[in-house]
C-alpha cells in the first residue's frame, strides 16, 4: 500500500528530546526529497509534519522521508544522520 505521497516506502524521522521546533534548513531539506527520489518519481518527496516555534514532543515526527525503493530511501536517511542540523529542536528551559 503506497503512502500519502503514492511512494511504497516511508520512514518519519522523530526528534530525540522535547522542546520547539527554531529552525528548518530547506536546502538540506531538499536534498533529502532529492536523495529519495523527487523530482523525477512524483510518488517521492517529504511530508512535515511541525511548523517554526511548535512546541514537540520526545519521538514524535518532524518529517516522514517517503520514495519507491529502497535505495533512494537509504541515501535520503543517510543524508538526515549524518546532517542533524537539518532541523533543530532546542530543549524548554
Amino acid at each position: 500500500m503506497a503512502g500519502a505521497l503514492g511512494a511504497i516506502l516511508r520512514h518519519a524521522v522523530v526528534t530525540p528530546h522535547a522542546g520547539r521546533l527554531t529552525s528548518i534548513d530547506n536546502r538540506r531539506l531538499a536534498r533529502v526529497a532529492k536523495l529519495a527520489g523527487a523530482p523525477d518519481d512524483k510518488a517521492a518527496g517529504l511530508e512535515l509534519h511541525a511548523r517554526l516555534n511548535q512546541p514537540v514532543a520526545a519521538g514524535e515526527p518532524l518529517f516522514t522521508v517517503h520514495a519507491d525503493n529502497a535505495g533512494e530511501l537509504d541515501y535520503a536517511l543517510a543524508y538526515v544522520a549524518a546532517n542533524p542540523g537539518i532541523v533543530t529542536v532546542r530543549e524548554d528551559t
